[in-house]
């Protein structure tokens, strides 16, 4: 009799285990089954061990440039490999990255792209909302536009150049994507009324003043990039307990005063036309007018969307930390 109940028992306690073992066996099927379509991509069946992400994740900055050489060497065209439960693509020759860019299949972004918190630029926002953005500042990057920018390209590849010469007498290693960026920063950033206007019409002078924007900025995609390699940064609540979450809240706060400022100096310099034309019967002719550019934070302070709105101050800043 006791034999009888205990067997009872038995059945009872393993018939909830069957199930959730044929469960779960059910759901790793159907999850590999999922990933099947992957199965001759290049590197798809590297070992564990091989894996982009994890490798990535416990290797220290400068060893990541290291990988990442030798994975764009041993896979010229592109490879895959598994993040989570996804399959990642990743692209390397020119003209797969053009395919990439120009398809208009490859617009939805995945949710990595949260930890980047700028949610209001181009580079972020959904499909619908990147139409109209894209729509909307499309003049500001006509080929007529970009023509009229060759000046300004010149004038900054040769302060570009006065700045490295010192770099350039001594034996010791710098970053030279330090010095481009600034030099970048400057060739969008352009008094207006020395040479043609491009994005804000103001100047910067990064090069000279040694300005920290690009620091900050490269710090805060330094910080995505570290989240989205380990799991546990992640998850907010735990990322938010962390220093980095400091460095990121620094960082940004740095960033969006920057923009704010230009935004100020824009906003300043075009009342300050506004009151000399009226007061004057020679009006001051405004050189991005002059030349049929359009300045990117013109277009998004005072041309209205499809729908009659207008851009919020946070979709400007987003919008101009993406094209920087």
């Amino acid at each position: 009799m006791l034999q009888i109940f205990v067997n009872e028992t038995n059945e009872r306690i393993s018939d909830p285990i069957r199930i959730i073992l044929i469960y779960v066996i059910q759901v790793i099927w159907t999850w590999k089954q999922s990933l099947k379509w992957a199965d001759n991509i290049p590197g798809r069946n590297d070992p564990i061990f091989y894996n982009m992400p994890l490798r990535m994740g416990l290797a220290t900055p400068i060893q990541r440039t290291a990988i990442a050489r030798t994975i764009c060497r041993d896979y010229p065209r592109l490879t895959c490999f598994l993040y989570l439960n996804e399959i990642h693509i990743h692209v390397n020759h020119p003209d797969l990255i053009k395919q990439v860019l120009t398809s208009p299949h490859c617009l939805k972004k995945s949710r990595e792209y949260r930890f980047l918190n700028w949610n209001h630029g181009i580079g972020v926002v959904e499909p619908n909302a990147w139409h109209v953005t894209r729509k909307h500042l499309s003049p500001t990057v006509s080929g007529r536009a970009l023509v009229n920018f060759l000046p300004i390209f010149d004038e900054c590849s040769q302060a570009f150049v006065e700045v490295l010469k010192p770099k350039l007498d001594t034996k010791e290693e710098f970053d030279l994507l330090q010095f481009s960026v600034q030099c970048t920063l400057d060739s969008i950033c352009v008094d207006l009324s020395t040479i043609l206007a491009t994005s804000f019409g103001v100047k910067v002078n990064a090069l000279e003043k040694n300005i920290k924007f690009n620091e900050y900025l490269n710090r805060l995609h330094q910080i995505t990039m570290i989240r989205m390699l380990n799991l546990h940064l992640q998850i907010d609540k735990i990322f938010r307990l962390t220093k980095l979450y400091q460095e990121d809240k620094f960082a940004r706060s740095q960033c969006e005063k920057f923009s704010e400022e230009l935004l100020v100096e824009r906003k300043a310099k075009l009342k300050k036309e506004a009151a000399y034309n009226n007061n004057n019967k020679n009006p001051m002719k405004d050189s991005s007018k002059a030349n049929h550019v359009n300045i990117l934070v013109d277009q998004l302070l005072y041309v209205p969307k499809s729908d009659g709105t207008f851009y919020t101050k946070e979709e400007i800043r987003d919008n101009f930390v993406f094209f920087r």
